[in-house]
C-alpha cells in the first residue's frame, strides 16, 4: 500500500538529517453541499455528523490541486525539538495531537496551570482519537478541558508542528499510554471565545479527569515565556501563524 511504503521509507531515514518524502492521496476531496463534509486530504473540512454545527471547508492548498485523481505534496522536516511537516499525517512515532489557542475580544490567550506540574501553563491540547477529524479533536478538547462551547473557529496552521519528549517524560508516557512515542506531532487551531466568562470550567465537561488548577488570559509573548522548555518551541511556530489570523 501506499501509505505502509511511505511509512517505511521515513523509518528508514535518519532523524538528524532532513527528510523530505512524498505523500500520495489517491483523492484529495471535500462535498461542499452541506449534508456531509469529508477530510480526505487537508484539516479543514468537518463531518457534520459530529453535531458540532460547523460547516465544511475547502483547504485553499486542495483547491489548487483540485478534485480527483492523485494528489502528491511535498513534506519537508528539520531536524531539532520543534519541526514542522506540511503532510497529511504526522510523521512516525509522534503522537496526533492537536492544540488550541483560545483568545478573547483584546486577542489575549487562554491559559492553565498543569495540576501535575505546578508553575506550568500551556494552552488546551490532546490526541486525536482514531481518524477523528483534528478541527472536532479541537472542538472536543476545549469543551473537556476548559467546558467551553462558545468558540468561533477563525484558522488553524497548515503543518504538523512536533516536539520531543524530553527522557523523564518519554518514560512516564510510555508507562501511561502503553507505546512509546518520540513526541507530540500536532495541528494547532484559533478559536475566538464568544461566551460568558462563567462557561470557563476547569472540571471541563465531566467526561475526562481534570487536568488545571487555575486559568487567565494572557498575551501572546506571556504564554510562550511561561510554557515548559520542550513546548516553547512549538508555541513560537504556532504564534507565527496564529497572530496573523487574530482580528
Amino acid at each position: 500500500m501506499v501509505m505502509s511504503s511511505r511509512l517505511m521509507l521515513l523509518q528508514a531515514l535518519p532523524l538528524p538529517a532532513r527528510l523530505y518524502a512524498t505523500s500520495t492521496r489517491s483523492s484529495a476531496r471535500c462535498l461542499r453541499s452541506g449534508a456531509v463534509a469529508s477530510l480526505s486530504y487537508d484539516v479543514n473540512c468537518v463531518a457534520f455528523r459530529r453535531g458540532l454545527g460547523v460547516r465544511g471547508e475547502l483547504n485553499p492548498r486542495v483547491k489548487e490541486d483540485g478534485f480527483g485523481g492523485e494528489v502528491r505534496r511535498t513534506f519537508r522536516c528539520s531536524a531539532g525539538s520543534a519541526m514542522a511537516c506540511a503532510s497529511t499525517d504526522p510523521p512516525p512515532m509522534y503522537r496526533a495531537n492537536v492544540g488550541v489557542c483560545l483568545i478573547n475580544d483584546e486577542n489575549k490567550v487562554f491559559v492553565a496551570q498543569r495540576l501535575d506540574v505546578p508553575g506550568a501553563w500551556q494552552m488546551p491540547q490532546g490526541g486525536i482519537d482514531g481518524d477523528e477529524d483534528p478541527r472536532a479533536a479541537a472542538f472536543r478538547e476545549l469543551r473537556e478541558e476548559t467546558g467551553v462551547t462558545s468558540a468561533e473557529y477563525l484558522g488553524e496552521v497548515a503543518e504538523w508542528l512536533t516536539y520531543d519528549f524530553p527522557p523523564d517524560v518519554k518514560a512516564k508516557l510510555k508507562v501511561l499510554w502503553g507505546t512509546e512515542w518520540n513526541g507530540q506531532a500536532q495541528k494547532w487551531f484559533l478559536f475566538k471565545f464568544t461566551g460568558n466568562v462563567n462557561e470557563i470550567n476547569l472540571l471541563g465537561d465531566g467526561s475526562e479527569k481534570p487536568e488545571f488548577s487555575e486559568w487567565k488570559w494572557v498575551p501572546v509573548e506571556d504564554v510562550i515565556n511561561h510554557a515548559v522548555e520542550f513546548k516553547k518551541g512549538v508555541y513560537e511556530q504556532a504564534f507565527k501563524h496564529l497572530v496573523k489570523l487574530m482580528k
